[in-house]
């Protein structure tokens, strides 16, 4: 088998006490390209593998002052096994051999050499078998790593093959992503068409980013088009403002020393059917875009349509969920998301919060003005949620004139802020036949509740939530009144807003 290498790639220790065998050699192996270095005697040879210049071959006169041939042979294989040593010799003997055998030695070479082609032979030989070796070492390692990714992928597809869920699909592919590279931190930073933005909607591990859903709005000029908005992603690692984002990542865990090494995001986005969903950024000490980049590409291949499988059932699913009128979710979607939401934030310990509301005097308004009028009421309060909560927030109307609204990351001060905000707002629309009204405009009541503060169940939430939707309305109406804590409930983790209660507001 004939192989292709280069001779300089090979370093070759020539030693022998004869001077003349010493130049003639060096001359030879220069002349068909190696990498020489000459020696007179054994212990100057030690002394340089002691100091780490080791080679891959060693030729070496058997018979020499102080550390004989096979003596240097046998303390070669000391420092690395995979040194290759050719023994030259004018006396060979069957002990020498015997015992040259013993210690691995590749070849003799006897004196005086007959002819140059029979060291150029033998050199090319011991180097053709090293790298041959070599070969075998680097398709043994390409195998195994492409063993791994082949394990990888499969893993990841078992995993997908029974979600329907858009979110559970990214984070599949996050972990995923993040063993194939080792347990290295991943984020997915999605795509929100509204405002034009990227925001972390997935992690791993969850610590990233302390459980925040970290947020950056893209450029103006680059959001004209899709195809815009794709060429953008594809250079985002060059934006200032993508780098700062993802330098808030630091994990949180205050038990763990910061790593000391600076390592590196590189970002990958992800387009199905020409459309941007985001971008995935990988962080690494170390970067081959040779052997790293095609192996996300494969990933993100296959995360491709299962992603594209459970956005069709997510569109499928919403006809069944949503309400036919205001086009919110309906009651039983607005349970089965508050359950998730809730589970969400036990595992990385971070708020919920939700509120209830309805419209005051809604039977009357009906009564004056009518049931389309009504309708109208209800499909504006519709639109008035939509405009004034953020994309990750759940708007669903719970039955007749009730809404809710499930905030994830937030906790009970910025929820009762938001929800007098949007009371505000309400009442300050110019709704038809507003003037009708009790108070003399439309206006809404709200409850609200949080988790870990008031309560850790779903069900005692929005129960909570809707008692404190009572009290408003037995009140005065047009108010936010906070759930009062649930008897004998201790939150799972602290809050700097437990104090906060229905006599505070």
């Amino acid at each position: 088998m004939s192989l292709q290498f280069h001779p300089s790639d090979f370093y070759i220790y020539i030693v022998d006490d004869e001077s003349s065998i010493r130049s003639f050699l060096v001359e030879a192996f220069k002349k068909w390209g190696f990498q020489v270095r000459a020696f007179p005697d054994g212990d100057a040879t030690l002394e340089a593998m002691k100091a780490g210049d080791l080679p891959h071959v060693l030729f070496a006169d058997i018979q020499m002052p102080g550390i004989s041939g096979l003596g240097l042979a046998r303390r070669s294989k000391e420092f690395s096994k995979e040194i290759e040593v050719v023994l030259m010799t004018a006396a060979p003997s069957v002990e020498t051999a015997l015992e040259a055998l013993k210690l691995g030695v590749h070849d003799y070479l006897l004196k005086p050499f007959d002819s140059l082609e029979d060291v150029r032979r033998i050199v090319f030989h011991v180097c053709e078998r090293i790298y041959l070796r070599l070969y075998n070492e680097y398709l043994r390692s390409e195998l195994k790593l492409k063993n791994e990714e082949i394990r990888g992928l499969s893993t990841m597809a078992d995993e997908l093959s029974d979600v329907v869920d858009v979110a559970r699909t990214i984070e599949i592919g996050c972990e995923s992503l993040s063993k194939a590279f080792s347990n290295s931190p991943i984020c997915f930073l999605q795509f929100i068409p509204k405002d034009q933005s990227l925001m972390v909607a997935a992690r791993h591990p969850l610590t990233l980013f302390a459980g925040a859903q970290s947020k950056m709005l893209l450029p103006k000029e680059q959001t004209t088009s899709l195809s815009s908005i794709i060429d953008y992603l594809k250079e985002i690692e060059k934006d200032p403002d993508f780098t700062l984002l993802l330098s808030q990542s630091r994990q949180m865990n205050t038990d763990k020393e910061e790593s000391p090494t600076e390592n590196i995001w590189k970002a990958f986005p992800f387009v199905t059917r020409g459309i941007p969903r985001g971008v995935f950024a990988i962080q690494v000490e170390e970067w081959d875009e040779e052997i790293q980049g095609p192996l996300v590409t494969r990933y993100l291949q296959s995360l491709e349509k299962y992603f594209e499988n459970a956005l069709l059932h997510t569109r499928v699913l919403e006809m069944s969920v949503k309400d036919g009128l205001t086009g919110l979710y309906n009651v039983r979607a607005f349970r089965e998301r508050f359950d998730h939401e809730l589970r969400t934030s036990m595992r990385i310990a971070h708020p919920v919060s939700l509120l209830f509301f309805d419209v005051d005097h809604f039977k009357k308004y009906n009564d004056t003005n009518g049931h389309p009028a009504g309708d109208q009421i209800l499909k504006g309060m519709a639109d008035l949620l939509r405009k004034n909560f953020r994309s990750t927030d759940f708007l669903a109307r719970y039955g007749g004139e009730e809404f809710c609204v499930i905030l994830p990351h937030t906790d009970l001060e910025s929820a009762l802020l938001k929800a007098e905000s949007f009371r505000k707002v309400v009442e300050s629309c110019p709704f038809a036949h507003a003037e009708s009204q009790p108070l003399g405009k439309v206006s809404v009541s709200i409850g609200v509740s949080e988790f870990p503060t008031h309560a850790a169940a779903t069900e005692r939430l929005i129960k909570l939530a809707d008692e404190a939707l009572y009290v408003a309305k037995k009140q005065s109406r047009n108010v936010v009144v906070c759930a009062e804590k649930d008897t004998n409930h201790i939150a799972p983790f602290e809050s700097k807003h437990v104090s906060i209660g229905r006599s505070e507001l």
